[in-house]
C-alpha cells in the first residue's frame, strides 16, 4: 500500500511561483519587436554655411496704417448674456414644471363678426338713468301746466287811478272785497249797486297809517236819496276803538248831475278845512270839513262817466281821514 503524501502533484498543494516557468521558456510566447538602429552622424563640411556679419542692418518694420480702427470697435462686445452670466437660467429647455397649454380649438381661433353685446350692469344702468330723465321732463310738463292754469301775471299798467297819499298796505283791494260773500256785508233790501259798493269796500277797513281798523258793524242796505237829487243811495257804519262812522254813496244818472248835487253838499257842510284832487293825476276832487262834534270828507270823481257817485264819510274822531286814504274806491 503505497502512501498518498508523497505523492508531488497533490492536487489540494498550490505550485511555487518562485519555480514557476519564464514566459521565454514557453513555446507559446511572442517574439520582440527589433528596432534598427539611428543613421549616423553626417558632418558638414567648412565653408558651406557662410559667416553672420555685423554690417547687415537690421530689419525696419513698417508703422500700421492710419486707416486701421482701434481694437475697440474691431472687436465686437460681447452679448448681453455672455456680461450676466450669473442671470442665465440653469434649467435646460423644455424642462418646465407648468403644464403645457391645452390646444386651442380651431372654432376659436376663427375672427366672428358678432358685436359685442353690453353686459347687464351697464344696461340696467342705461334704464334707470333714462327712467330718472322721463321723470324729470313729467315733472317740468306738469309744473308749466300748473303755472299757467293757476297763477296770473299781472303788469303795472300806467296812468292807474290810486287815490291821494294812500299807503300801498291797504287792508281790503279791489280783489279781496270781491271774494267776500256780499250777504254778509248787506242786508235787505240791497240792490245791485249797494252790492257792488259792499263788495269793493269790505268788511273791514285799516287805516292808511296802519295804527286804527274799522270793522263793519252795520251791513250795506238801500239808503234815502233824498238829502241830494240822486237814482239811488246806499250806506254802512264801521266802528273802532277811536269811534264809529257812516259811509254813504250817492249815484247820480251822469256826471253833470253828480257835480251839481256835490255843490248841493258842499253848500250845506260850510267852508271845507282841507281841499285836494283826488288822484294824483288830478282828478277828483276832496274836501275835508271839521266841527266840535264831527269830521266829514266829500268827495267825487267825473270824467269818464263810470262813476257819477257823491262818496261822504262822517265820524267823531280825525281818525275818519285815514280812513278815507286807505279805500280802494
Amino acid at each position: 500500500m503505497s502512501d498518498d503524501s508523497a505523492t508531488p502533484h497533490d492536487p489540494e498543494t498550490p505550485p511555487d511561483p518562485a519555480v514557476a516557468p519564464s514566459p521565454a521558456d514557453s513555446p507559446l510566447s511572442i517574439p520582440e519587436p527589433v528596432i534598427p538602429p539611428p543613421p549616423p552622424e553626417i558632418p558638414i563640411p567648412d565653408g558651406l554655411i557662410p559667416p553672420a556679419s555685423s554690417d547687415v542692418p537690421d530689419a525696419v518694420i513698417p508703422p500700421p496704417p492710419l486707416d486701421i480702427a482701434p481694437a475697440d470697435s474691431v472687436i465686437p462686445p460681447p452679448p448681453l448674456e455672455a456680461m450676466v452670466p450669473s442671470r442665465r437660467s440653469a434649467r435646460p429647455a423644455g424642462t418646465s414644471d407648468a403644464p403645457a397649454p391645452a390646444a386651442v380649438s380651431e372654432e376659436w381661433s376663427q375672427p366672428t363678426m358678432t358685436p359685442e353685446v353690453p353686459s347687464g350692469g351697464y344696461r340696467g344702468l342705461t334704464a334707470a338713468i333714462f327712467v330718472f330723465l322721463l321723470i324729470l321732463f313729467a315733472g317740468a310738463i306738469a309744473l308749466v301746466i300748473y303755472l299757467a292754469t293757476s297763477t296770473r301775471l299781472e303788469l303795472p299798467s300806467f296812468g292807474q287811478e290810486a287815490p291821494v297819499s294812500a299807503p300801498s298796505g291797504a287792508s281790503a283791494t279791489e280783489d279781496e272785497a270781491s271774494t267776500v260773500s256780499v250777504g254778509s256785508l248787506s242786508t235787505d233790501p240791497c240792490s245791485d249797486f249797494c252790492a257792488e259798493i259792499a263788495g269793493q269796500v269790505g268788511p273791514s277797513v285799516i287805516g292808511a297809517d296802519g295804527a286804527t281798523e274799522w270793522q263793519l258793524v252795520q251791513p250795506w242796505t238801500v239808503a234815502d236819496p233824498a238829502a241830494l237829487p240822486a237814482e239811488e243811495a246806499t250806506a254802512a257804519s264801521y266802528e273802532s276803538e277811536v269811534g264809529s262812522l257812516t259811509f254813504t254813496v250817492w249815484k247820480f244818472t251822469d256826471d253833470a248831475t253828480a257835480e251839481a248835487a256835490y255843490a248841493v253838499a258842499d253848500e250845506g257842510l260850510g267852508d271845507p278845512s282841507d281841499t285836494n284832487s283826488v288822484y294824483e293825476d288830478g282828478r277828483g276832487t276832496q274836501n275835508t270839513y271839521q266841527d266840535d262834534s264831527s269830521t266829514t270828507v266829500l268827495w267825487i270823481v267825473t270824467g269818464d262817466g263810470s262813476q257819477p257817485w257823491v262818496l261822504q264819510v262822517q265820524g267823531d274822531d280825525d281818525a275818519v281821514r285815514q280812513f278815507y286814504l286807505s279805500l280802494p274806491i
